[in-house]
């Protein structure tokens, strides 16, 4: 007895269960945003001829991970795009038959959801959801690589919501560079505005601010860009909250 106790402890330390997790299962991702590259898109990787650069986890891998994650506590899946890697509605649906208190959180950039994958989400009883959105109208097509809107991604949550997918309270993460940083604040503001009213559903906002590629602007990097950034925000905040 006294054997088995002591391999068993063994067995513990070397076999450690994996409570968080960041995952990223491939770079497969139907858009070429601004700021991205080939490293998180491969669509980026397919402009640029770099075509060994594409990769994604296989059926396999996806079922073997969930395995891996049967303790995990919160899971973070991120991409490329998640909803564009194959066989993600398999990860998701091993993983809550193993796990069904995990908490997962999706950052996916909403463009692209299938009924399957909406019906994998749906069993899931503890999910985030997390939507990249830098800017609304034209320059979100423009920033996004030309093919997708701003209403696509109202029309995915929208969907989601009708289906009985927890997008009740969902998070926006955004990116802040030179494209965008002059409008940023009253974009995001009316973002919210839009879901709040049309959708009933509350958002958070993430930022940061992108030093990269080299076509951003350095300038964005400065404590006075950040600073004044800081200041038009909380200015637009405290309007809102005085016109409510």
């Amino acid at each position: 007895i006294k054997s088995g106790l002591i391999d068993n402890k063994l067995k513990d330390k070397n076999d450690p269960k994996i409570i968080v997790a960041d995952i990223g299962f491939g770079n497969i991702c139907n858009l070429s945003c601004s700021m991205c590259d080939e490293t998180s898109s491969h669509t980026w990787a397919k402009i640029k001829n770099l075509k060994n650069n594409i990769w994604n986890f296989d059926k396999e891998a996806m079922l073997e991970t969930a395995e891996a994650l049967k303790d995990a506590k919160m899971i973070s899946i991120k991409g490329g795009e998640p909803f564009n890697i194959p066989h993600l509605y398999d990860f998701l649906d091993r993983l809550t038959e193993l796990n069904n208190n995990v908490v997962i959180d999706i950052l996916s950039n909403g463009t692209e959801i299938s009924d399957r994958d909406i019906e994998s989400l749906k069993k899931i009883p503890n999910l985030h959801m997390s939507f990249s959105i830098e800017a609304t109208g034209d320059l979100y097509k423009y920033i996004r690589g030309g093919k997708y809107t701003f209403q696509n991604l109202i029309d995915n949550i929208k969907r989601l919501k009708e289906a009985g997918v927890q997008v009740d309270n969902i998070c926006f993460a955004s990116i802040i560079m030179f494209y965008n940083h002059r409008v940023w604040v009253n974009d995001h503001i009316y973002m919210t505005q839009i879901f709040k009213k049309e959708l009933n559903i509350n958002i958070e906002i993430v930022s940061q601010i992108c030093t990269f590629p080299a076509n951003q602007s350095i300038f964005l990097i400065k404590n006075k860009l950040r600073n004044k950034l800081i200041k038009s925000i909380d200015k637009a905040v405290s309007r809102k909250k005085i016109t409510n």
